[in-house]
């Protein structure tokens, strides 16, 4: 019998997160029958986070099943109800940590190994959740969906931190701040399945082939699209021939890795501090990017070339 973690290391990226994803179905099914069942005891806030993992699994389930159906049709229409599923999650789940600031509704008291425990695994859980974000970039917008998804649910892990941690660092009422940050989580999360409204139902690194007109002579060409200075940057990668100027749409190396050695071994020695900025920097220029082929159109639109 082969090596269950060597096996689970040799399937694809698709996969994967089709194995991952029921089993986190799973688990927010599980989650959130648990939360309904105890708010008969605990209170009509239990009911409401049960509610919010039932959102989430909704979400993933819908993914899950515009993937197994491969139906191009009505992908618009699919990807808006998952992005409303998420937008509910959000607003619910910032319903939720509201009840900190306008409830007299006390907490858990979380020890000091337990906040420590669960900050480790939430902060673990938010940088793989933009990894895959990243690692989706070509694979289909249902699974770019399911890594969204992932990325809110670790938002409200990382609430979770900070309500734990603020049981055992502060000895005053933090109610308020931990409120109030779990009700921006949930205006993230609201944020993040809007703009899944409107980010296109393609992926940029699937485009193959783009042509452009040009009174340029036959040659060899590499036009960086992109301009950032700590992220990896896109470049169309082609050559002219006959007038005509044919080009993929690629991905450079991270210019980090450029910088003096120097400030790199600052960096390294510094990354456990900047992890997180330059995780949460990498999700803007994610959704950033989003947009990368208007901009490639206007980029090679100056340039005097014109799309054919």
């Amino acid at each position: 019998m082969k090596n269950p973690i060597k096996l689970y290391s040799s399937l694809s990226f698709e996969q994967k997160t089709t194995i991952t994803t029921k089993f986190s179905i799973v688990f927010n099914f599980g989650l959130g029958l648990g939360k309904i069942i105890l708010s008969f005891f605990k209170g009509v806030f239990f009911m409401i986070s049960g509610i919010v993992n039932f959102f989430i699994m909704f979400a993933k389930r819908h993914c899950l099943s515009c993937i197994k159906s491969q139906n191009s049709e009505n992908r618009k229409a699919q990807n808006r109800l998952i992005a409303g599923l998420l937008m509910i999650a959000g607003l619910l789940y910032g319903i939720y940590m509201l009840r900190f600031i306008f409830v007299n509704y006390g907490t858990y008291n979380y020890s000091k190994q337990l906040g420590v425990c669960i900050a480790a695994i939430s902060f673990v859980e938010l940088v793989v959740s933009i990894i895959g974000c990243f690692k989706s970039r070509g694979k289909g917008i249902f699974f770019r969906n399911i890594k969204l998804i992932n990325f809110c649910s670790a938002l409200t892990a990382i609430s979770l931190t900070q309500v734990a941690l603020m049981t055992f660092a502060s000895s005053e009422n933090v109610s308020f701040f931990n409120g109030l940050f779990g009700a921006i989580v949930g205006l993230i999360i609201m944020i993040i399945g809007f703009i899944m409204n409107f980010l296109p139902d393609y992926d940029i690194e699937q485009y193959r082939g783009i042509k452009y007109s040009t009174t340029l002579n036959d040659q060899d060409m590499k036009i960086q699209i992109t301009n950032s200075k700590f992220y990896p940057n896109y470049f169309l990668d082609g050559k002219i021939e006959n007038g005509v100027f044919t080009g993929n749409v690629i991905k450079g190396r991270n210019p980090i890795r450029k910088l003096n050695i120097i400030v790199l071994i600052i960096v390294i020695i510094l990354s456990e501090i900047l992890i997180f900025p330059y995780a949460l920097g990498a999700l803007i220029i994610y959704f950033k990017n989003q947009n990368l082929l208007k901009l490639m159109d206007k980029k090679m639109l100056d340039m005097g070339f014109n799309k054919e």
